[in-house]
């Protein structure tokens, strides 16, 4: 994949706020309210996704469907192309990535950005961090 040659002020990590990520089992099951700071946060591998790839689930469960997880990944890293069963919901919290849907046009996702990845029903997702 090419990258635009201008843009060289890209942050070495970026963080990116996921929901509805399968893969992951370490949810917290409380129903009381538990603030983190990130600092405070475990981030571990993703099962079955590229090793610069970590997560922080923060609620629900991602096994078993709709869930909060807080991920990071290095510049460069490739999300391969992949489907969930709820929708996901991407955040970029930092940094900049490329987001694609099957049969959709690729998106430059920055710092505050938003998109919606609707779930296995209208096909596959990746995401290339830049």
């Amino acid at each position: 994949m090419m990258r635009n040659r201008k843009q060289t002020a890209w942050l070495p990590v970026t963080v990116l706020l996921m929901l509805s990520v399968p893969g992951i089992c370490h949810a917290q099951t409380d129903a009381h309210p538990v603030p983190q700071n990130m600092a405070d946060m475990k981030f571990v591998p993703f099962p079955g996704m590229p090793a610069c790839t970590t997560g922080s689930v923060q609620s629900g469960d991602p096994a078993k469907g709709a869930s909060i997880i807080l991920a990071k990944a290095v510049t460069g890293c490739a999300i391969p192309w992949h489907w969930h069963t709820p929708n996901e919901n991407l955040m970029m919290v930092a940094g900049t990535a490329r987001a694609e849907m099957k049969d959709g046009k690729a998106v430059t996702l920055q710092a505050g950005a938003f998109a919606l990845m609707p779930a296995i029903a209208h096909g596959s997702a990746r995401k290339t961090l830049v």
